[in-house]
This record gives C-alpha cells, structure tokens and sequence, in this order.
C-alpha cells in the first residue's frame, strides 16, 4: 500500500470564494444520495459510491456528516451519462460565500480506482484544501467496499431499527465490506463501515472486532472521534452477557467501555450494579458516587447509592434479606416478609429498620404481642430510636 499525495490548485476565483473560508472548525454536511440521472439502474450503486467518496476524503479532518442540516457547508450531487462515460456535478453551498456549480467526467465507473481519484482531485482543486493523504487501495477492494456501502445504506432505509444481519441488504453489505478487508487488511475504512454495520444489526460482538481493527490503523485524530462508538459497542456488548447472567464478563466488557469513555453514564451505572451483585461494595459505591455527580437525577441512581451504604453498613446479605422482605411485604405476603426480615435480623442485630418493620407488620396482622417483642428488642439495641418508640406505643394502645 502506498501513499499518493493529491495538491490543490486555484482554479476558480468564485471556487475560492467558496472555500477560502474552509477550516477545520467548519461543519460540513453531504446529501446522500446523489441523484442518478443516467437512466440506467446499474448505476444506483453511484448513489451512494460518490458521496463516500468525499466523505472518507474529508474524514477525520474535518467535521463532515451525511444529511445533517445546519452545516456551514453543503454538498449535494448528480451524475448523468455523456460522451466517455459519466458526468458528476457537484453542488456546492457555503453559508458564508455563495453557491458554486462544478462539473466533471468520472470515465468508467466501472474502473473505481481511477474514479476515485479523479473525484477527489476534483474537490481538492475547487476545496482549496492543502494536501490530504490518500490511500491507495486495490480496484478490487474499493469496487467491494463501494458496493457494500450501498446496500448498507439500503438496509437502514428498509430496515432501521430493525435491522439484523440475516435481512438480505445488510447480508450483502456485509458481505461485501468483508470482501474488501480480505482483499486489502488494511483497509480502515472499510473496517469502520463494517463495524457500523454490525452496529446497526445489533451483532455487538463482531462490531467490537471490527473497531479493534480499524484503531489498529487509525491515526490519533480519527481515534478520538470513534471512542464514544467504540465505547458503545463494549456497552452493548457487555448488557448483552448480562443479559444472559455472565457477569464477570460483561463486568470486563464495562471497564473497556469506560476506557474509551469516561462519560459513558450507562456504563458507571450497570458497573455499579454488577460490582454490588458480585458483593464488591467499595467498588459499587465509587461507581454510584461517579453516576451521580455527572447527573444526580440518573435512573434510579441514588436509591442504589443508598443501597450500597446499607449493604456496607449492616452486612450485603443482611440487607438483600431485607429488601425481600420489604418487597414482599409490598406484594402482601405477609408471611414471606417476616421471614426474610427476620433472616436480616439474625444476621445483623444491629440493623434497626429490621425491628421497625417487624414491629410494623405484626401491628397491620394484630398481632400486637409479638410486635411489642421485636420493639423491645430494637429498643435495647437503640434507645434513642423514635419510630420504634411510637410503634411501641401504637401496639400498647391496640391491645387495649
């Protein structure tokens, strides 16, 4: 694989105009798809094919997006046939300098090498844009990976959200990326697709092995940009096992998550959760304590908190006897409630709310001997402790 540098000329005074304003902090957005005009269906690939084609050239430097309004720039495109082989025209619209119209013959876009150069030179010229590194890939992989663009783009349109990886466009566009990386291992672009698309097919597996790949070849600056995604895809990856009770590794597949990301709120959340499930408490408080100080009102975020500080406090399997007694006791299972309760109790005799809500329950049941036992007992523990002393004064005046 080699690297051929493309130069930029000023061809234009209006071109210049346009773009003279180009820098790295400007948006800029790519309408998708361009609009085939040849009449002949074998081309709709294009569609797809010459938009990308800009995009990869632009990306990572620059802030570029498909179909995103409000950019400082747009793009928009059309080809049709002509003597030779295919016309592209580009439409080109600066929010600061005006509009430009730009054409160009492509030749045989059956030749997607030469295509692509041809296509790229074209819009450095007018873009004005320095030198930008292209990397030269085989006719082979590039007419696969263009391929597999399009039918990526034809199973989120069919499909979207639900998509998976056995409806036919996406088999294809998967199939086809696939090629291309097998023809050239090398080929980062590529790889991102395919990890986009496993993305979309929810396949979190194989999206984690397409990312790992394509960092592999990234530069510092495209990897910055792809952290949250990949950050996503070990979040994914890891509720998927914990999904089918493989903690331990989804507890891994977190940790990564949070490396790529350390803002990642669902993943310092559902880490939080797996670090309590696995009695690691430290751990599970310092989760819950990051969850809510990047946002105090997250899920359920501060009764887990609480939770954790019980658990630490009195003991993880007194207080999970305790909350299913409390549970139960919600449901109207009066019984189960008392035993699970009384289970925390015996575990931890110094976990006040257990006599509290022993106490309670026999008051509700009428039993008000037995609730006056539990109280007297909590009292010893803690005679300061002013609800168990009204519910020892409510059960005295019931027995009356």
């Amino acid at each position: 694989m080699k690297n051929r540098f493309l130069y930029s000329f000023l061809f234009f005074t209006v071109t210049i105009l346009i773009f003279s304003t180009l820098s790295f902090s400007l948006t800029i957005s790519i309408y998708r798809p361009f609009e085939n005009l040849t009449q002949n269906s074998d081309y709709d690939w294009l569609n797809l094919a010459l938009p990308q084609i800009i995009y990869d050239l632009l990306y990572p430097n620059y802030d570029v997006a498909f179909n995103k309004p409000g950019t400082d720039l747009i793009v928009k495109g059309r080809f049709s046939p002509v003597q030779g082989g295919i016309e592209l025209t580009l439409d080109i619209t600066s929010v600061a300098k005006g509009r430009g119209i730009y054409s160009v013959v492509i030749g045989n876009p059956n030749d997607p090498l030469s295509m692509r150069d041809i296509v790229s030179q074209f819009f450095l010229e007018r873009a004005s844009l320095g030198k930008i590194p292209i990397v030269e890939y085989s006719r082979d992989a590039l007419m696969a990976y263009y391929k597999g663009i399009y039918y990526k783009y034809i199973g989120e349109e069919t499909y979207g959200d639900s998509s998976y990886p056995s409806q036919a466009p996406w088999k294809l566009a998967i199939n086809y990326l696939r090629e291309a990386v097998k023809v050239e291992p090398d080929f980062k672009e590529a790889y991102r697709e395919l990890a986009f698309s496993f993305k979309e097919t929810k396949w979190y597996a194989e999206e984690v092995k397409a990312w790992s790949f394509y960092l592999n070849l990234a530069t510092s600056t495209e990897k910055k940009k792809v952290s949250l995604f990949v950050s996503e895809a070990y979040f994914n990856l890891a509720y998927s096992f914990y999904q089918k009770g493989r903690k331990d590794v989804a507890l891994s597949y977190l940790i990564e998550s949070i490396n790529y990301n350390p803002k990642n709120i669902k993943a310092h959340y559902w880490l939080a959760r797996i670090y309590y499930d696995l009695g690691k408490l430290n751990e599970a408080k310092a989760e819950w304590d990051t969850v809510i100080a990047m946002n105090p009102n997250y899920k359920s975020a501060k009764y887990f908190e609480e939770k954790v500080k019980k658990a630490l406090k009195y003991g993880k399997e007194a207080y999970d006897y305790f909350e299913k007694g409390y549970l139960a006791y919600k449901r109207g299972n009066m019984d189960l409630a008392e035993d699970y309760i009384n289970k925390a109790m015996e575990l931890n005799y110094k976990f006040m709310d257990t006599y509290y809500w022993l106490g309670r329950i026999n008051i509700e049941r009428g039993r008000y001997k037995e609730a006056l036992e539990y109280l007297k007992q909590g009292l010893e523990v803690d005679p300061s402790d002013k609800k168990i002393r009204y519910l020892i004064k409510l059960a005295k005046s019931k027995m009356k």
